[in-house]
């Protein structure tokens, strides 16, 4: 475990306390924390996030380290929020068109080379590669059970090389494009991520990142029990602290945008209810359809 951690962004260590696990489970205990690093819970599971007052990003000031993280991230389920595939698949399918979209520009740029963090089963992956006409790049994703499903996303190309950590490509590669779909909220080190990446994205080359909104209506409204403050997220941002971490590190034409997120109508509800501790046997009989909602998620777009 890594204790009274500096701010990730500014590095400063003056901090105040935003939102507390009301759980009882020792956390400095890392085997029996290690079964609470997937999922939801009616007492969400999380190390106490403390907010920066000097850049007002709010992280976990005691977290866990890099070779914890490793043994946490090489054998999970896929990223899938409880839900169905084809559910989740709408949602990241919504992702890749914006990227698409924003791709096919007036510029008319060709991309060719894509770096993506996260790739997951490469929901993404798949559309953006194939639509773009992008001939190479690295898919970083260090959970081993989905490898397959995310070559194919590919068509088992060749020239895409499949990684567990960024650390393991070549730094001398430059990209067109980077995607990192719920990714930045996942790392000890943010800022010295995107500065990497920044490094290795060619002139005029974008970056496309989900986050959460800690400043959401939904967050406001569910307090500790907002599912994004989990084991999982060593800092959760909003459209300011993303934004200033983006120029920071030197991106410019930085826009932000909400997205929409498809969410099971039985398993979605289930999971709410369960949440907020009240029946919800009843949602069996609910037919599981795909209901669009803004969560509070936004898409941020930068160029170098």
């Amino acid at each position: 475990m890594i204790g009274n951690r500096a701010c990730p962004t500014c590095k400063s260590d003056v901090k105040a306390e935003v939102i507390c696990s009301k759980s009882q489970i020792d956390l400095s205990d890392f085997n029996s924390t290690r079964e609470f690093f997937v999922g939801l819970r009616p007492e969400q599971l999380f190390f106490d996030y403390v907010r920066c007052r000097n850049c007002k990003l709010v992280y976990c000031d005691t977290y866990f380290d890099e070779s914890e993280l490793s043994i946490l991230y090489s054998n999970m389920p896929p990223n899938l929020v409880g839900d169905e595939i084809d559910i989740v698949d709408r949602t990241h399918l919504g992702y890749a068109k914006r990227i698409i979209k924003k791709c096919n520009g007036k510029s008319g740029r060709r991309y060719e080379s894509l770096l993506e963090l996260g790739a997951d089963l490469g929901l993404v992956t798949g559309p953006v590669v194939h639509r773009l006409g992008i001939k190479s790049g690295v898919l970083v994703e260090p959970n081993k059970v989905v490898r397959s499903d995310l070559h194919g996303s590919v068509n088992n190309g060749e020239d895409f090389e499949i990684v567990d950590d960024i650390k393991y490509m070549e730094s001398s590669r430059k990209f067109d494009l980077v995607i990192a779909i719920h990714v930045i909220d996942h790392l000890l080190e943010p800022k010295l991520t995107l500065r990497n990446l920044y490094s290795q994205i060619e002139n005029e080359g974008k970056i496309f990142i989900v986050v959460h909104n800690q400043r959401s209506i939904l967050a406001r409204l569910l307090k500790s029990k907002w599912p994004p403050y989990c084991l999982q997220h060593p800092q959760v941002f909003d459209k300011k602290t993303i934004r200033d971490l983006l120029e920071d590190v030197g991106f410019k034409k930085i826009e932000i945008s909400r997205t929409t997120n498809y969410v099971g109508l039985k398993n979605g509800l289930k999971s709410l209810l369960d949440i907020l501790k009240l029946p919800s046997s009843w949602t069996r009989y609910l037919p599981n359809a795909a209901i669009p909602f803004k969560f509070g998620n936004i898409l941020v777009e930068a160029e170098k």
